[in-house]
């Protein structure tokens, strides 16, 4: 809109042949308006969007309508018409013809001036440097105007970029959050409603341990939300621990419980997501939860004698691991998932120093997904259909 204005605004150079037509001048009249709206044409059907040659014809036109005014304003005229004309040719045609295109303009123009009009020499030359002036203005001002364009579109790029990875992360934050509680809720509402006719009492402690788990999600989910949740690797395995406990999985937990800040939150998500798939799919009697601290990396392993320890064939990745491999990613760490020796085993390396990650993470090439480790034994059998998405 800024190069339709600017181009618009040049119509003020028609004050000298408007001055000009007298009261039986109406040929003059005619031409001049009609040559008005042919560059008006070309103007606004080649803005916002510039060097497209959307009005060729139109163009030349309006050049043969304003070479037919020379014979009656003469050399004057000609000096408004060559900025009429490079105006139009820059608007019109592709920039990579522009310099063609200013050379021609020029030498049409001075062969008109120097052999029809007889123009002298000095107004020649002065004829041929406010051409020069003005397509180097052109070129100046709609270079600065597209770059303004590209700078805007970058920073809507931009915002658009971080509001899709704001969702990304609330997607990711509301799946491991309400992974987690609701299957917790769902398991001790069937154990509530198999207690009400054997032990009205443990159906009483059941219901309301499943009212203090859906007050804690929806705390969580609101801190999640709001951007200020923060994951430790001790509260998630104490709150797995818990839940897992009461679905009667016997946990076994080995390992320093304090890493990093950095390490610290992934390891949490790491456990908390783990232990979720052991809740929602696995039927698993034992689970056991390692930390393993090698220096420059921590290794959190959840294992679990569940239905995915016995998979002969490949298993579909749900929305949680594939939101961890994510995690994974941003920090430089690696994720191992799959079933090993009879157990279904997640394994995660994440590195200590904040700096190795960002070196480890801009060396990676992985696509985001967990590393699928399959099994080796050929009698190994699969397991249920519920439990196929981990």
């Amino acid at each position: 809109m800024q190069v339709r204005f600017f181009g618009l605004s040049c119509l003020l150079f028609l004050a000298y042949p408007v001055g000009a037509i007298g009261s039986n001048s109406i040929w003059l009249a005619l031409n001049l308006i009609a040559f008005a709206a042919g560059y008006c044409r070309v103007i606004i059907r080649n803005t916002p969007q510039m060097h497209r040659n959307r009005a060729p014809v139109t163009v030349l036109l309006t050049l043969v309508l304003g070479g037919l005014l020379i014979p009656t304003l003469h050399y004057d005229w000609l000096s408004g018409l060559g900025v009429f004309a490079a105006i139009m040719l820059l608007i019109n045609f592709p920039l990579r013809w522009w310099r063609a295109l200013l050379v021609g303009l020029i030498g049409s123009l001075t062969i008109i001036a120097q052999f029809v009009l007889h123009a002298e020499r000095n107004s020649v030359v002065v004829l041929l440097v406010l051409l020069v002036i003005v397509g180097a203005v052109q070129v100046a001002v709609y270079k600065q105007i597209e770059t303004s364009m590209q700078l805007q579109e970058a920073r809507a790029e931009l915002t658009y970029l971080a509001v899709a990875e704001e969702r990304l992360r609330i997607a990711r934050d509301l799946h491991d959050i309400l992974g987690q509680r609701l299957s917790a809720v769902t398991l001790k509402a069937e154990i509530a409603a198999q207690m009400v006719g054997r032990d009205p009492g443990r159906a009483i402690t059941e219901i309301l341990e499943v009212s203090a788990t859906a007050r804690d999600a929806l705390a969580e989910v609101r801190a999640a939300v709001s951007g200020y949740r923060t994951v430790s690797l001790r509260v998630e395995t104490e709150s797995s621990e818990a839940l897992l406990t009461a679905c009667g999985v016997a946990v076994t937990v080995t390992g320093p419980l304090s890493l990093p800040q950095l390490a610290n939150e992934t390891a949490g998500w790491v456990v908390r997501e783990a232990t979720t798939n052991v809740i929602r799919h696995a039927s698993a009697r034992q689970c056991s939860i390692t930390v393993i601290d090698e220096g420059d990396t921590f290794v959190v392993q959840v294992a679990d004698d569940g239905v995915g320890g016995t998979l002969n064939e490949p298993f579909s990745y749900g929305t949680g691991l594939t939101g961890l491999a994510e995690r994974m990613e941003i920090v430089g760490g690696d994720l191992d998932v799959g079933p090993r020796d009879g157990r279904f085993v997640v394994t995660a390396r994440i590195p200590a120093d904040p700096q190795f990650a960002e070196s480890a993470a801009t060396r990676r090439s992985g696509s985001g997904r967990p590393r699928r480790t399959r099994p080796s034994r050929p009698d190994l059998r699969p397991y249920g259909e519920n439990a196929r998405t981990r």
